[in-house]
């Protein structure tokens, strides 16, 4: 099992500090699934896994998609022999049927596996929230407009740092009230801890919003209105929403390698898809994230 990780030459020197917590957490989650040993692979290498992220870019011949996503139109590469067994959206399906990666009647599971991180780490759910508690996840890209707005506006806001550990982030965001994100998986892990969250795109932000729209049409919802100052994301309704358990077992149950028998702190019965039937592994002994 392979997944492509960008900057693998710095990789393992940055890993815990300067790499953004959504790359890392495909592979926090895929290691503690899988039986077998998970490592990462090069974006060019044939037969990987692609989880967490978008990333389908970067698709190659035999890959297995499970959770990817688009990142901008007409951007997948045509590839052969491509197992789709979940993608983040039908933004992204469609994407792929257009560069003929799959046929029309391909039909995988709708989800971004950051969504099943509190089944695989249940004590994030027992953390304490801190009355009053507001925390903003910026994007990467807007970390210092971030910081310069609170020193401008003097309000005092949890500001979670991108490039910490993905369960550092899950932590802080379980222990508050609200959460402002112009990260996507900070919007997705507030939304699987069952955190209200508010979506924000600041001005001159060039991220596209394809991923965004991809997600929540994912989830089934209509994509939210983003706000575009802090000032009144930090007044503005959050969202409140969470997964039924079944649409998780589902999303479990699409892995397409074999599972650990003990998920998280207690034994799940999930039952692999016809799809996502482990038989057959080309790489019974070690898997590539």
């Amino acid at each position: 099992m392979r997944r492509f990780a960008w900057r693998l030459k710095r990789y393992k020197k940055k890993i815990y500090h300067h790499h953004n917590f959504g790359d890392y957490l495909s592979l926090l989650i895929v290691r503690s699934l899988s039986e077998s040993h998970v490592y990462l692979a090069h974006q060019h290498e044939k037969g990987k896994l692609l989880a967490i992220g978008s990333i389908l870019w970067s698709l190659q011949d035999h890959d297995v998609i499970w959770g990817s996503g688009a990142h901008h139109p007409n951007q997948i590469p045509h590839r052969r022999d491509v197992r789709c067994l979940a993608v983040r959206g039908p933004l992204t399906l469609q994407e792929l049927k257009l560069s003929g990666v799959v046929t029309s009647d391909c039909k995988p599971v709708f989800f971004d596996p950051a969504i099943i991180t509190p089944l695989l780490f249940p004590s994030l759910k027992d953390k304490p929230t801190v009355q009053g508690r507001v925390s903003i996840i910026p994007h990467y890209s807007d970390i210092e407009a971030v910081k310069s707005w609170q020193r401008s506006s003097g309000t005092s806001l949890n500001i979670i740092n991108p490039f910490i550990h993905p369960l550092k982030v899950a932590e802080q965001i379980a222990q508050s009230e609200k959460v402002i994100s112009s990260s996507l998986h900070g919007l997705i892990l507030s939304d699987s801890l069952g955190i209200p969250s508010v979506p924000l795109r600041i001005s001159g932000n060039k991220e596209p919003t394809l991923k965004y729209e991809d997600y929540y049409q994912g989830s089934g919802r209509t994509t939210p209105r983003f706000s575009t100052d802090i000032g009144e994301a930090l007044h503005r309704d959050p969202i409140s929403f969470s997964y039924k358990e079944e649409h998780l077992v589902r999303c479990l149950a699409s892995f397409p390698f074999a599972m650990k028998k003990r998920i998280g702190k207690s034994s799940l019965l999930i039952q692999p898809t016809s799809e996502a039937s482990p038989s057959g592994q080309a790489r019974p002994n070690s898997e590539i994230l």
